[in-house]
């Protein structure tokens, strides 16, 4: 039974080699979305193409909530919904939202602490629609 899936950030990194795995071990007749913000970042979709797969390219910005819904309305219009969503693409908290705030650091001892790494900033804007 063929497969629908949606990889964002699926240009570069992680995400091509999660569209690469995909590409190849769904079923024959799935599709493969690899999402990229712009038609230049989707090229990786090209370099997959050569190697014998057909990812299919699809243009979403995930912090906009426009580019969502059309991409949700293109895919349901298409496929009638989608079997796996793979939230992959990096961006920072969205602007409703703040960045969560770091727990207190406590430490003794010589040498002193080194600083604290800053908080953890990812897109939430989409996740769990």
């Amino acid at each position: 039974m063929s497969k629908i899936a949606l990889v964002t950030g699926g240009n570069q990194g992680l995400g091509l080699a999660l569209v690469r795995g995909l590409g190849r071990a769904l079923p024959t007749g799935s599709t493969v979305y690899l999402a990229a913000r712009d038609p230049g970042r989707g090229a990786a979709a090209a370099r997959l193409e050569a190697e014998g797969l057909r990812p299919t390219l699809e243009i979403l910005d995930v912090t906009s909530d426009d580019s969502v819904r059309d991409l949700t309305a293109r895919i349901a219009a298409r496929h009638g919904g989608i079997d796996l969503v793979i939230s992959n693409a990096g961006s920072t908290i969205c602007p409703r939202r703040s960045a969560p705030t770091p727990p207190p650091r406590t430490c003794s001892g010589s040498p002193p602490c080194p600083p604290a790494p800053p908080p953890h900033r990812a897109n939430w804007c989409s996740t769990g629609r």
